[in-house]
């Protein structure tokens, strides 16, 4: 009798330990699925971050190359400007100067 209830013990234990292998492997298996899924997650953000990547270091380079050429224009514009200043005073300097010259000759055609 002790035999068989050793038996039956034994057999109690091996579905036991069977029910238990069979629920960590179904554990295991969807803890692997969840990881491939954020592996996968992973791998797509990290795609979308270079392309992010790429396209800001796209756009950094033409802003750089519209500050530059906005430069050139605005030295350009300071040329342009301090030559018309130039040519505006020495217009004016000769007007002034005619100015005086006609306000003498008036003086002295009325003394």
């Amino acid at each position: 009798a002790s035999v068989r209830a050793l038996e039956a013990e034994l057999e109690e234990q091996r579905r036991s330990m069977g029910e238990t292998l069979s629920k960590s492997s179904k554990s295991v298996h969807e803890v692997e699925q969840r990881l491939e899924a954020k592996e996968a997650s992973c791998r797509e953000l990290k795609v979308e971050l270079k392309q992010q990547h790429e396209f800001l270091i796209t756009r950094a380079d033409m802003a750089t190359a519209r500050s530059s050429e906005l430069e050139g224009q605005l030295q350009s514009l300071r040329r342009i400007l301090a030559e018309t200043a130039s040519k505006a005073s020495a217009e004016w300097s000769g007007r002034l100067e005619l100015s005086e010259a006609r306000e003498k000759d008036l003086r002295l055609e009325l003394s």
